[in-house]
């Protein structure tokens, strides 16, 4: 399933039935509103360890100072090793506007076990790299990617030289710049690292940010466009939510609203409409869903029927597992 996906929407939702149908409105991660069941966690990192990419908005840093973004679990890491061989840590992308500045002393910079490539605006890039080189960044000759976007241009920076320290980074940062004149987008960011070679993207980012991918999906009536995966941790129980501002709702955006000119919000109609659900599991305040794409869904049935799938060597991997928590960890992300 996963080698199918090009894009995976990953988010912990409120079920909101105050309307005429359910709609979900992402969570705040911390403070989290009520504690999290054990799946939100695990399935966070399950779509990371499948991930070839991962994308955060800085928004996400300025509101989780904690956020490394690493894939954890060392069951997770053997299966993304010995099931989808993947050897290396997923490369982190980082899409900002550049109105607000970027701490490159975040944990997220500092612990990164992957490289991390910054995606913004022409007119910002500047200032965002002045940023790194005064966190002890070098700007090198070569950027070393595989190739650019047309109009786009880029610069990577090279770890501070005590990155042997602890609290140093040592990771290089790559500073990707749409074209002049172009705004950068998530559309735009996956289209980057696709040209990376990286065609498998988690996305943990936001909902006004994401909100513009389902936008553009459904402004130009191209519904492959989609993500090809939504995993969504539910909290179902309104009693449990006695503080609203713990919802996120995402802002007005000045091109591609829809006609109300409200911004997009996940409903049950449209997932209903665009997807299958796969799964459904549900506990006393929380309800697990995997919903995939339906052209997805046909093509992977039509694989399914070419090529049947050998169940026990895709569940659990040909690694040596330390313990039994990695061994249950390995069989559940299958």
């Amino acid at each position: 399933m996963f080698q199918l996906a090009n894009v995976i929407h990953v988010s912990s939702v409120f079920a909101d039935r105050s309307g005429p149908e359910e709609r979900y409105f992402t969570l705040r991660v911390s403070p989290p509103p009520v504690p999290r069941p054990p799946h939100d966690a695990f399935t966070l990192n399950l779509c990371r360890a499948a991930a070839d990419a991962i994308i955060q908005s800085a928004q996400n840093l300025r509101d989780e100072p904690n956020l490394r973004g690493n894939v954890g679990g060392i069951g997770l890491r053997q299966w993304r090793a010995a099931v989808l061989s993947k050897m290396e840590q997923p490369t982190k992308l980082v899409l900002t506007s550049g109105s607000q500045p970027l701490d490159f002393g975040h944990l997220f910079f500092r612990c990164s076990e992957g490289p991390i490539h910054i995606y913004t605006s022409a007119a910002a890039t500047p200032s965002i790299i002045n940023a790194a080189s005064a966190a002890g960044y070098t700007p090198q000759s070569e950027h070393g990617l595989a190739q650019l976007l047309p109009g786009h241009s880029a610069v990577t920076l090279a770890p501070p030289a005590n990155a042997s320290s602890e609290a140093a980074p040592v990771v290089s940062v790559t500073v990707v710049s749409a074209a002049p004149e172009q705004r950068p987008s998530l559309a735009g960011a996956i289209a980057h690292l696709n040209a990376q070679g990286l065609h498998t993207v988690s996305l943990e980012a936001g909902p006004s940010t994401t909100a513009s991918l389902y936008q553009l999906a459904l402004s130009s009536s191209n519904p492959r466009l989609l993500p090809d995966l939504i995993f969504l941790s539910v909290l179902h129980d309104a009693n449990a939510l006695s503080d609203p501002s713990v919802l996120i709702r995402p802002r007005r955006l000045a091109v591609a609203q829809q006609q109300e000119g409200e911004p997009f919000v996940l409903s049950a109609s449209f997932l209903e409409r665009h997807y299958v659900r796969r799964t459904d599991m549900e506990t006393y305040q929380w309800r697990f869903q995997l919903y995939v794409r339906k052209d997805t869904e046909e093509e992977l049935r039509e694989r399914t029927k070419r090529q049947p799938v050998d169940v026990a060597s895709s569940i659990v991997p040909p690694v040596k597992r330390n313990n039994d928590t990695a061994k249950e960890d390995v069989k559940a992300a299958s």
